[in-house]
């Protein structure tokens, strides 16, 4: 037997007191689940609703045409950075070209801001982690769905470079 509780294999605890003892000695999972939950309870709302047409609608076919060899603003005006293309033309590359792929990205851009604030929200504590992480879903997943955005890749990136220099 070993001190996590289970089968000493560090699985789920099977004595009392353990729970705690579990818990304390990963103290990722308590923000996990609570930012995971706050994450998943829009999710089938917002993958159902209708995007915004004009900025859904160009971060489908501009990847698209990413795709058939066009350049940006020399074959069509592109008012932001080309990262955020290119990412979603890569997903287009493997996935195929449709609203859901688009969908999936703009879903993982909103996983990276969400992530960073909570990452960010550790330094304090993992209970101020899961605030962060579970207010940031509440303010930003309704509003703006999963619409892939070329400044939500911006704030994730930032983010996380203050997240990672807060460790450092």
């Amino acid at each position: 037997d070993d001190d996590h509780g289970g089968a000493g294999d560090g699985g789920a605890p099977d004595r009392p007191g353990a729970v705690r003892r579990w818990l304390r000695d990963r103290p990722w999972i308590v923000p996990t689940v609570v930012v995971g939950i706050a994450i998943a309870l829009p999710l089938r709302g917002v993958f159902r609703a209708p995007g915004p047409p004009m900025e859904e609608g160009f971060m489908i076919v501009f990847p698209e045409r990413l795709l058939e060899g066009d350049v940006p603003n020399r074959d069509f005006l592109h008012l932001y950075g080309p990262g955020s293309l290119w990412v979603i033309a890569g997903f287009f590359k493997v996935f195929g070209v449709s609203m859901w792929t688009e969908r999936v990205v703009g879903f993982l851009q909103l996983v990276g801001v969400i992530s960073a604030t909570t990452a960010i929200g550790w330094r304090w504590g993992r209970y101020v982690a899961a605030l962060c992480g579970t207010v940031t879903a509440i303010v930003i997943i309704p509003p703006i769905g999963v619409t892939a955005l070329a400044w939500v890749d911006g704030v994730a990136l930032g983010l996380w470079a203050v997240a990672l220099a807060t460790r450092a």
